[in-house]
């Protein structure tokens, strides 16, 4: 079984990351997600806001993984369930691939939330776990490929975000302007 933990500080307010992170795909700054689609919305008692969101990705694995043909698809899809408080600031997701679940249990937890170190900026975690089942000695091979790839992705997708943020406020300043 594998796991993986990140974290990391945005100085920007949770906002405009709470809204970054569910707007920034599809981009071309990553080639790897190519859609997302809410499939469903609801605005709960107060300022609470739930989402699903399925995000098809291309598949990563390499070729030696892709012999076994459960694995040979051209895509993964990805269900990422939100909850979101704005009153209290914080929001949690939780996703799962679709369509593997008789061969992998992969769980990803992330939270955004005011960072204590200052109101305006923004605390991103993010936890997971990865465990193959039924490929034998190859199912370690997947999760270790997998958990260190899922570790990139979680600093590759940091670095985007902090674009996106930029560009978005530069152009809402030259707006303002």
């Amino acid at each position: 079984m594998g796991k993986f933990t990140f974290q990391h500080i945005y100085e920007f307010p949770w906002e405009l990351v709470t809204h970054t992170h569910l707007t920034k795909y599809p981009t071309e700054k990553e080639k790897n997600i190519v859609g997302t689609q809410i499939v469903d919305a609801k605005k709960g008692p107060g300022n609470q806001i739930y989402l699903k969101i399925v995000v098809t990705c291309l598949n990563v694995l390499p070729s030696v993984f892709r012999k076994l043909k459960v694995l040979d698809v051209p895509n993964i899809l990805y269900e990422e369930e939100c909850w979101i408080d704005t009153k209290k600031r914080f929001a949690q997701l939780k996703s799962r691939p679709v369509g593997f679940q008789n061969y992998a249990v992969l769980t990803e937890s992330s939270t955004f939330s005011q960072a204590s170190e200052n109101p305006n900026w923004t605390l991103f975690t993010q936890e997971g776990v990865i465990e193959m089942i039924g490929f034998g000695r190859m199912s370690w091979l997947i999760e270790v490929f997998a958990t260190k790839f899922l570790t990139r992705g979680a600093k590759r997708n940091v670095s985007i975000m902090e674009e996106l943020m930029k560009e978005r406020l530069e152009a809402f300043k030259l707006l303002a302007q």
